[in-house]
């Protein structure tokens, strides 16, 4: 399209969109880098005035636009022109500011790339939306990102799901949902009832929470009286009741209010049970992966050189996996149901491979 074609109005536009993509903190753009970008890209010629005072207009109205004010070379300045000799310096090296870095946007790409929760075709479509809050320069570097091959919830309503969750706790109404699981053919099935009818659930919502890589809706369950979890990219056909959600103060649990730092501190794997004062011992080569795991009211004492014990409130279920998991390195030491069904899971394990 040659430039005669396009309205000269569009200029300031343009010239917006060439600093938005050529520049960041790292690469600026003068007068004649422009003029060369609007001739390459949108196919419009300009002047170094109508350029200068477009950029002007930009920064007077506010527009992000950074610059470096330099000394005039009479005579010497190739960005100068006759009209603006009365001027001591110019304005050069122009370049948009924005509001989140490059290094923030790495961490947010990364995020994406190794979620548990996000369908491949989703993934790549919100980091595309990420790149274009950059340079072209970012962009550039990023393309050498290598993924793991995409291997988790395939549910492609999780987006969609957020947001009905989030009108309905707005709006204090309960939802309905069919819940997904695998079966053997790979694949995600509603969950069924004892009958073998599509089992729908019925919830009080509250909060939605992320924690190892997976979101999660915390709420009641309408035919129960606790607190329960359900992974929001495992939740389909999911819709807004019109019943009126029940109270937290209500719930078993909540009755004293609700803490998501605390209820996540207390419910390291989302299991739904009532958080119980455990006691346990532990190498202190394990530390640094303690801190990581748990947080809150975690009390020290009997320290050795290379144990300590350790006092905490979570979900005793949480607490059985994670000693499991840890099982070289943690010794459980009350409550007395917990340390029986870790030592019977742990001496089940040493059977079956006793047998092999």
């Amino acid at each position: 399209m040659n430039d005669d074609s396009k309205p000269k109005k569009l200029l300031i536009l343009y010239i917006l969109e060439i600093l938005k993509n050529h520049t960041d903190e790292n690469h600026s753009l003068d007068h004649k880098d422009i003029l060369r970008l609007l001739k390459t890209e949108y196919g419009m010629t300009a002047d170094r005035k109508s350029i200068r005072n477009n950029l002007d207009m930009l920064i007077n109205a506010g527009f992000d636009i950074l610059y470096d004010e330099v000394p005039r070379v009479y005579g010497a300045d190739p960005d100068s022109d006759s009209e603006d000799q009365d001027d001591r310096t110019i304005k050069k090296n122009f370049r948009f500011e924005r509001e989140i870095t490059d290094s923030e946007l790495r961490l947010l790409i990364d995020s994406i790339l190794f979620s548990k929760n996000i369908p491949g075709k989703q993934r790549s479509a919100l980091i595309k939306k990420l790149e274009s809050l950059s340079s072209t320069y970012f962009s550039a570097r990023v393309k050498h990102i290598t993924t793991v091959p995409f291997t988790g919830n395939k549910n492609k309503e999780l987006f969609y799901n957020i947001d009905v969750i989030d009108e309905a706790i707005s709006a204090g109404k309960q939802l309905e949902f069919n819940y997904l699981e695998y079966h053997t053919d790979q694949k995600l099935h509603p969950r069924i009832t004892h009958n073998g009818k599509v089992r729908r659930f019925s919830v009080n919502p509250y909060y939605i929470a992320a924690t190892n890589g997976r979101y999660y809706l915390i709420c009641n369950n309408t035919w129960f009286s606790n607190v329960t979890h359900f992974r929001i990219d495992r939740i389909t056909n999911i819709r807004i009741l019109e019943d009126k959600a029940k109270p937290m103060s209500e719930v078993k649990g909540l009755e004293k209010g609700f803490s998501l730092s605390k209820h996540m501190a207390e419910h390291i794997y989302m299991f739904s049970d009532e958080a119980v004062r455990v006691k346990f011992r532990v190498k202190k080569q394990l530390l640094s992966e303690l801190f990581d795991w748990f947080a809150g009211d975690m009390t020290f004492s009997d320290e050795t050189e290379d144990e300590l014990t350790v006092s905490l409130t979570v979900s005793e279920q949480s607490m059985e996996l994670w000693a499991i998991q840890f099982a070289k390195y943690v010794t459980v030491l009350s409550p007395q149901s917990l340390v029986d069904k870790v030592g019977a899971t742990l001496r089940e394990a040493a059977e079956r491979y006793e047998k092999n």
